[in-house]
């Protein structure tokens, strides 16, 4: 009885081990992906701004333009 306790808590401590490592892996290769994908989402907030303002120019050029005349 003796041996079939000491298996069981040892199965036990490195089942719960390997459950332990599995969610960091996971919670750390989550939480990667999401600051990896960021620069990217700056620079297409950069790229829309950019556009915005390009816009912008060009509507406040062509009202001058046409106050002009």
């Amino acid at each position: 009885m003796r041996g079939f306790k000491d298996f069981w808590h040892e199965t036990n401590d490195i089942a719960l081990a390997i459950i332990i490592i599995l969610l960091a892996a996971g919670l750390i290769g989550w939480r990667l992906r999401i600051i990896l994908q960021y620069p990217a989402k700056l620079a297409k907030e950069a790229t829309v701004s950019s556009n915005t303002e390009t816009t912008q120019t060009q509507d406040a050029s062509k009202s001058a333009a046409s106050s002009n005349r």
